[in-house]
This record gives structure tokens, C-alpha cells and sequence, in this order.
């Protein structure tokens, strides 16, 4: 949006880097009708507290450019691209990242940070929302071995296709972004994948499609199995099977059945509020994972009693790394 760059004074680290926090918020208010983002505000207060790292990063000797390519193998680097192609780049992820890091930029996970990576000319994969759900849903080694939902694991997985196939990560990161983002290839999408335009259902064992809402309807049981082997929670199982019309009951009686009872383990609040203010980041993540909204994470991690910057910081880690 040409505006707001304008409005983030041509998004010049330095300018931006001296913004007040009033006025992030009165850009935020100037925009909030006009951009469809759930954590805008947060987003600009993070662009603000990340020009600052910049800045501090500029500031040492050789720069930006000097400190990523202390971080990275000299090995990697094709001069016939100019990019580092399958670097061995997880210390410089890990100041990007890491929360114990002077170099964490705020609101940049596992999966932004690796699109960020490319964006400068790093060969990464990136494991967001498209790439966790097309490793999940095929049988990528024959063996019906489960992938992990977890980023880092997912990024572990398109390196070595990567190397398999002899390509850069960012290959095949494209394909598959390609091939499951809205407005480009939109077939292995979330909902109603288009799996009759997908060259992989020739191949049996490699992929046996994705419920759509039709197939959910004439064979709910199917559709529940096939979601479990697709490493779907039952949460997210069951979310999808009353998305597409099948009453609660029948929903709750069909996931049972398929995922077996559902736990419910007696645990006491003091024992969450311990774990919660012992690793707050990890404990985000695992709510966000098992389901729960943004407001509830929020809610849980405020009853803990951790601060508000705190708080707002970590979920805008973890909720907004998963919507990229």
C-alpha cells in the first residue's frame, strides 16, 4: 500500500526506528478500515521495534550485510545467482528468532523468517501454513509415516526433498506455495482442495486426496479417518466435518470413534499458571496448537499474570507466523 509506506516515512530504518508510540497508533487508526489484518496494530508496533534492531545492527562494523555473512558458510554463496544456495544458516535463524537474541525481530518466527531469508537471497524453505498442510496430506515417502506439524520439523522435511531432488529449497518451497496459496494454483487448499486437477492422485500411494465438503457429507467416517491420517487434530477434524454441514452430535460421535475418547485430564490452574510463566513462548505455541483462539491464549496467559507487552509480543510471534 503505497500510503503507508509513505505514512512509515519510506520505511528508512532510521525514521522509522524514532516513531512514538503514539504515533504507531495513530497510523494504525488511519489505516484500521482499509487494511483487513487481525493484529495490525501490532504488526506497526513490531516494524517500528524492528527498525531499531536494524539500526543497532547497522551500527557495527560493516553493517547489515557484514553481519549476515558472518553468520553464514562463505562455501554457500553462487556468485552466478548471487545467492547462498542450502546454506547451513540455522545460527543466523536463531538471532532472528531465538527470545534470549539482542537480534530477535519482533512479530518474525520460524516461517517468516525463512521467507525474509529469500527475500534477500538466502535459499530457504519455508514451513507455513501451505507447506505444513501438503506435508501432511501426502505419503511423501510411501511409508505412511507421519509428518510433524511443527515448523522446525516441517522445514527438515523440504530441505531434504530438496536435496533428494538436487534443487534449491526455495524451489521447492515455490512449487508447493504454488500449488496451495489462494490466487495461485488454489488445489491443495484448506477447504474443498481441488484434487481432481492434481497430478499426485495418479499416484495411489503417494496421495488418496482430501475430503471435500461433498465427500465429508456422503462419507463422514472416511472423511474422519482420512483426516487422522493427515495428522489433523480431532479438534481441527471436527471442525471441518461441521463446516460442512454434519450436525454436532453426529460430528462428535464419528470423531470419537475414529480418535478414540476424548482426554480430559484433571489438571489444576497452578500447575498451567507454573508452566505458562516458566516458558510463556512454549506454552503459547502449544495452545495455538491444540486449537485455541488467539482471545483464549490471550485470556489464559493474562490470567497467569504475565505483562502486557509480554503478551502481546508472543502471540504476535505465534498467531501471526501461521497466516503468512
Amino acid at each position: 500500500m503505497p500510503a503507508l509506506k509513505i505514512s512509515f516515512l519510506n520505511y528508512d530504518i532510521k525514521s522509522v526506528a524514532a516513531l512514538t508510540d503514539s504515533a504507531i497508533r495513530g497510523i494504525a487508526t488511519q489505516y484500521k478500515d482499509k487494511v483487513q489484518a487481525r493484529f495490525f496494530e501490532i504488526e506497526l508496533f513490531a516494524i517500528r521495534d524492528n527498525a531499531k534492531v536494524l539500526k543497532s545492527i547497522m551500527s557495527t562494523p560493516g553493517g547489515i550485510c557484514a553481519f549476515i555473512k558472518n553468520h553464514l558458510p562463505a562455501a554457500a554463496y553462487n556468485p552466478s545467482c548471487k545467492c547462498y544456495i542450502q546454506p547451513a544458516d540455522a545460527p543466523l535463524i536463531k538471532c532472528f528468532t531465538d527470545s534470549g537474541s539482542t537480534s530477535k525481530l519482533h512479530c518474525v518466527g520460524l516461517a517468516i523468517c525463512c521467507e525474509f531469508f529469500n527475500n534477500i537471497g538466502i535459499d530457504e524453505f519455508k514451513p507455513d501454513v501451505h507447506t505444513i498442510r501438503f506435508l501432511n496430506r501426502i505419503n511423501i515417502d510411501r511409508t505412511k509415516a507421519e509428518v510433524s506439524r511443527n515448523p522446525i520439523d516441517v522445514r527438515e522435511v523440504g530441505i531434504t526433498v530438496a536435496q533428494t531432488l538436487l534443487k534449491p529449497r526455495a524451489f521447492v518451497d515455490s512449487l508447493i506455495w504454488c500449488l496451495c496459496a489462494d490466487y495461485q494454483g488454489e488445489i491443495c487448499t484448506e477447504n474443498d482442495p481441488k484434487c481432481y486437477l492434481c497430478k499426485l492422485k495418479d499416484v495411489p500411494q503417494l496421495c488418496r486426496e482430501f475430503p471435500n465438503r461433498t465427500q465429508i457429507g456422503s462419507n463422514p467416517l472416511g472423511a474422519a479417518t482420512r483426516f487422522k491420517e493427515c495428522n489433523l487434530t480431532r479438534t481441527e477434524a471436527a471442525k471441518k466435518m461441521v463446516n460442512a454441514g454434519l450436525p454436532q452430535r453426529d460430528t462428535d460421535e464419528i470423531v470419537t470413534k475414529v480418535y478414540g475418547p476424548e482426554r480430559t485430564p484433571k489438571v489444576k490452574w497452578e500447575d498451567i499458571e507454573t508452566f505458562i510463566k516458566a516458558n510463556p513462548s512454549g506454552s503459547a505455541e502449544m495452545m495455538k496448537q491444540s486449537g485455541s483462539s488467539y482471545a483464549d491464549t490471550y485470556k489464559y496467559m493474562k490470567k497467569a499474570g504475565l505483562a502486557q507487552d509480554e503478551i502481546d509480543r508472543i502471540l504476535g510471534e505465534v498467531y501471526s507466523s501461521s497466516n503468512q
